[in-house]
């Protein structure tokens, strides 16, 4: 023989309690869990602000030495670049240096050669001279020469002339000497004068190639301290350009470390909050309202006598969209139908929905659906705390009324 329904029902409705004290045990549980997990976690947070309290000391100090850094290459920059400037100056000032060097040895290869240009014209002119002299002294020898013959040809023809042609020859002869004399003299002094200008020129020549030696190693010298100094400026320059880049990355460096202290600084304002905080502690205290509110909705019902038979909970009245998603996800309701009632909001037809879903809630549409009529049935009618209504009369119902609102509370 099958047992009665209410037996069944009653079966039913002691399976469905189990199930929710297992539930409620296991929120218990997880609440702890919850708990335990929340102190871990603040007290993990609490010890990485103190332990990033002393990065950003940290970092702050290593910012601060970036900066002496940037101030000691700054420094040395400034210090190569006027040992640059000096340099350059210095090397300015022996090009020129060099260059009067150089005109001074083209003016003094000049004015040597024009003196030894003038004492070579004079000496050839004095060989000139010497030339003719000597051509003179032959020619006044030949006419002596031929006196000398003319008188030995004149035999005795001519003996009563004899003597005034030998006067006249001898006359001739010395004047012929006297002459020879006197060029041969101006001869030597040609020479010797001749002589003086070689020796002249050979000083000057001499005196002009020590000139372009000593103004040549002069020049050598400029030229290898000028080598010098161009190799000194590359370097210095090499140098400032490589500090330049440090203090590049430098200044990036302690841009970034600040943006990272900047960011941490910002997030630990968040942290602590107090507003943000509050949110947080609100949310947390809403669903713990929530749960009290469940757990005296169980005990209410734990503590109600029986019903005659088992009847059905009265639907939850919504008014707002966000309120109905809410209720229809906390009651584990399927997705697709979900989908479904959020399609509808605000059409009539979405209490049709849930009604053909057999979900215990409406939603009221502003300007459609059906208005709730006093009447006999209803006049008499308690709005309850959720939005329904129950009668005054009507005892409250057990947690085996329904099978959808046991599953509801679980």
């Amino acid at each position: 023989m099958s047992e009665p329904q209410f037996i069944l029902d009653f079966q039913a409705s002691m399976g469905k309690l189990a199930q929710l004290n297992a539930a409620i045990l296991k929120n218990v549980q997880d609440r702890k869990d919850f708990s335990s997990t929340i102190v871990g976690r603040l007290g993990q947070i609490n010890n990485g602000i103190k332990g990033l309290a002393g990065k950003i000391t940290d970092l702050k100090n290593q910012i601060s030495a970036l900066q002496t850094q940037i101030a000691s290459n700054t420094s040395g920059i400034n210090g190569k670049q006027s040992e640059v400037d000096k340099l350059t100056a210095q090397v300015q000032q022996l090009e020129t240096e060099k260059q009067q060097v150089q005109q001074q040895l083209a003016t003094l290869t000049q004015q040597t050669t024009e003196k030894i240009t003038a004492d070579q014209q004079q000496i050839n002119a004095m060989e000139a001279q010497i030339q003719k002299l000597t051509a003179d002294n032959t020619q006044l020898k030949t006419q002596s020469d031929q006196l000398m013959q003319q008188l030995s040809g004149k035999g005795d023809t001519e003996a009563q002339h004899a003597k005034a042609l030998q006067t006249q020859t001898v006359a001739s002869q010395q004047q012929i000497a006297a002459l020879t004399d006197a060029n041969n003299k101006k001869i030597q002094e040609l020479t010797d004068q001749i002589t003086a200008k070689d020796a002249q020129i050979a000083a000057s020549a001499a005196e002009l190639q020590k000139a372009r030696e000593e103004i040549a190693a002069h020049a050598q010298t400029i030229t290898d301290s000028q080598g010098q100094a161009t190799t000194r400026i590359t370097a210095l320059e090499a140098q400032a350009q490589t500090l330049t880049a440090e203090n590049t990355d430098l200044k990036g460096r302690i841009t970034a470390a600040t943006a990272a202290i900047n960011e941490a600084t910002q997030n630990l304002s968040q942290l602590t909050d107090a507003s943000i905080n509050q949110n947080n502690m609100q949310g947390i205290n809403d669903i713990l309202s929530q749960l009290e509110k469940s757990i005296q909705d169980i005990s209410i019902a734990i503590d109600a006598a029986p019903a005659s038979g088992p009847p059905r909970q009265p639907n939850q009245q919504f008014t707002d969209k966000s309120q109905l998603m809410q209720y229809l996800r906390q009651n584990n309701i399927n997705p697709n139908i979900i989908a479904q009632v959020d399609t509808a909001i605000g059409n009539p037809k979405i209490n049709g929905i849930l009604k053909n879903a057999n979900i215990l809630a409406r939603m009221q549409v502003v300007g459609g659906g059906k208005k709730t009529k006093k009447n006999k049935k209803t006049k008499f009618l308690k709005k309850q705390k959720g939005g329904f209504r129950y009668s005054s009369n009507s005892k409250r119902r057990s947690m085996s009324s329904s099978k959808r609102s046991t599953t509801s509370s679980a």
